[in-house]
């Protein structure tokens, strides 16, 4: 990746306003951060043929995650989801699991290396909605 950092993911964020058949965003290991994710999020809209978000290794937390998440809503195609290696804690992954329901698609939800420690909150509300054949769920 390459070190854009919360300004330069705000660059792009902005300019995927006039991309709405972009398929792929593969923002992994440039350093986003919270922000950088916050302002993703606010133009996820911006971008409904999104089908592959892949954000690994940003250092996003919680905030950015659920800013992410309050926007699943407005990407109904969106099949994978990475987000692997960034700095979630359980609060992050709860807002996480009360929004999976609104991407119908979402088959690939990769969290591993994060720091979700609430195994109850990862067995009844994130693993259920993979017992779907072709999904996968990466903790």
């Amino acid at each position: 990746g390459n070190p854009l950092g919360e300004a330069g993911a705000s660059a792009v964020a902005a300019g995927l306003a006039g991309t709405p058949a972009v398929e792929w965003l593969y923002m992994s290991n440039c350093s986003i951060k919270d922000e950088g994710a916050r302002a993703l999020a606010k133009n996820l809209a911006s971008i409904p043929s999104l089908e592959w978000l892949d954000l690994d290794g940003n250092g996003i937390g919680d905030a950015g995650v659920i800013a992410l998440a309050e926007q699943f809503g407005v990407v109904p195609s969106l099949e994978r989801l990475y987000l692997r290696n960034n700095i979630i804690g359980d609060e992050g992954a709860a807002a996480l699991a009360d929004k999976l329901s609104t991407v119908p698609m979402l088959r690939w939800l990769y969290l591993e290396g994060n720091a979700i420690k609430d195994e109850l909150l990862i067995k009844e509300t994130i693993t259920p909605k993979w017992g779907r054949r072709g999904s996968g769920l990466c903790l």
